[in-house]
């Protein structure tokens, strides 16, 4: 039994490696059979740099806007306009309290005539040498003084109504009739119509990415 099955052994031994040999057999260096390709049109193009769309919040602005204040101080008489009124050139949009305008004046005008006697009196004074040269100088300059708070308060009453600069829409109004206005401080903000501003506030590492003369495309709702 051993012997018969060591005999098996290496007849089934024998028999895979013949079979092995065979398998490897022929030529080594037979070239594989050629495969037909259909050919194919290449297109070389210019290089170039992509990058990805960003998007950054921006709110539209009207290209023409101003905060209007009037030019004296005094009271509030009327705001005739509110917030979404639309306004023309030149239309009356606030209105200052006459009554102050016209003490101010009516007081300057007093000062101004009391100056102008007593000017009278020192240079006839001056004239006759009762009166010296510097009390001469004195009236002279206290009476330049009223005249040019004359003119100043004649002024003011051409800045009783406060006028628009351009047609537009009211867009905030910050005082109301009896509120004192002092020039410099806004009553109202008006908005030009036609040209429209995009202003975005940008992160710093987008002044490497936007140039001047770049397209950018705004979306916006409505």
């Amino acid at each position: 039994m051993t012997q018969r099955t060591s005999r098996g052994g290496a007849l089934a031994a024998v028999t895979l490696l013949a079979v092995g040999l065979q398998a490897c057999g022929g030529s080594e260096h037979e070239p594989p059979e050629a495969v037909e390709r259909a050919a194919v049109a290449v297109t070389v193009t210019d290089a170039w740099a992509a990058s990805a769309d960003r998007t950054y919040a921006a709110r539209v602005e009207a290209g023409r806007q101003v905060e209007v204040a009037t030019r004296a101080s005094g009271r509030l008489q009327s705001v005739p306009v509110d917030v979404g009124d639309r306004v023309g050139t030149g239309q009356v949009v606030a209105r200052l309290d006459g009554g102050d305008v016209a003490a101010r004046i009516q007081s300057a005008e007093a000062h101004f005539a009391l100056a102008e006697r007593t000017h009278g009196r020192v240079s006839r004074l001056a004239a006759e040498g009762a009166a010296s040269a510097q009390e001469l100088d004195q009236a002279v300059a206290a009476l330049e003084s009223a005249r040019a708070a004359l003119a100043e308060a004649g002024a003011q009453a051409d800045y009783i109504e406060v006028t628009a600069p351009f047609a537009g829409t009211v867009i905030a109004r910050m005082a109301d009739p009896g509120d004192l206005a002092v020039p410099g401080r806004p009553v109202l903000r008006i908005q030009g119509a036609g040209e429209r501003l995009v202003v975005a506030d940008l992160p710093v590492e987008a002044q490497s990415e936007i140039v001047v003369g770049q397209a950018l495309v705004a979306r916006y709702d409505g």
